[in-house]
């Protein structure tokens, strides 16, 4: 796996914030699209980036709570493997 700056997961750290605290389904799909984008900039070929993505297809399609948990809970590992 590949390594990420740390500007990366601080940006992903300050997504994953403002995805939190957004109630405002077109605003948390865009955060939601950056992240993916800095997920694959940093390894296209990440579990994290791969589990994403699949996730990402469903959420726009359903913008459902769960899947939006789920997309959340992959970034808070990723962010975890990043930082060590």
């Amino acid at each position: 796996m590949k390594k990420a700056t740390q500007n990366q997961i601080e940006q992903l750290e300050k997504l994953r914030e403002k995805i939190k605290l957004s109630n405002d389904v077109e605003t948390k799909t865009e955060l939601l699209v950056s992240t993916e984008e800095i997920l694959k900039e940093i390894d296209f070929m990440s579990n994290y980036y791969t589990n994403f993505v699949g996730d990402m297809r469903r959420y726009k399609n359903q913008k459902a709570i769960a899947i939006e948990s789920a997309l959340v809970t992959i970034l808070d590992e990723a962010i975890e493997q990043y930082k060590n």
